[in-house]
């Protein structure tokens, strides 16, 4: 997580009555009323992709929020390339930022080796070896020497080699 700053209104004057949730990965800690009734700052929970940001001040609810917070995309910095597993691909580990910590909101995208243009293909069996900083899958035979992509959340990170 990271600190956000939220402007508005009606906040209050006392950060300790105000909750900030960040869709379903939590709520805000550390909260501070920069200005009073309409700019907080608090420190928001990791998180993944785009959520929905829900206010509620001394026990009275924001109304369904149309406001969000989008996460950093992923970032690839570094590629390492296992030993081909007979029938079924290669294994490749992938190290950067902003992977998630949850396998079932990443995807591993690798370059079609019959083609010049990114035509993605996923990996299998995604893995996270290290929540947000290094995860592993499985390409398929032939594919994922040349170009990958790590998309968490529906944001995607650089092309990666």
């Amino acid at each position: 997580g990271s600190y956000i700053t939220v402007s508005g209104i009606n906040f209050g004057t006392e950060a300790s009555l105000v909750v900030l949730a960040v869709g379903s990965f939590g709520r805000c800690s550390d909260m501070t009323m920069i200005v009073p009734h309409t700019m907080l700052k608090c420190y928001a929970p990791q998180g993944y992709g785009t959520s929905q940001l829900f206010i509620t001040v001394d026990s009275i609810s924001s109304p369904t929020s149309s406001y969000t917070l989008s996460y950093i995309p992923p970032s690839i910095t570094n590629v390492m390339y296992g030993s081909a597993i007979p029938t079924i691909g290669s294994l490749i580990t992938i190290m950067g930022y902003n992977f998630s910590s949850t396998p079932s909101s990443v995807q591993v995208m690798v370059h079609s080796p019959i083609s010049t243009e990114w035509i993605p293909v996923a990996c299998s069996q995604v893995t996270i070896l290290a929540p947000h900083a290094s995860l592993s899958c499985i390409a398929p035979q032939g594919y994922g020497t040349k170009t990958i992509m790590v998309i968490v959340g529906g944001l995607s990170s650089n092309v990666g080699w």
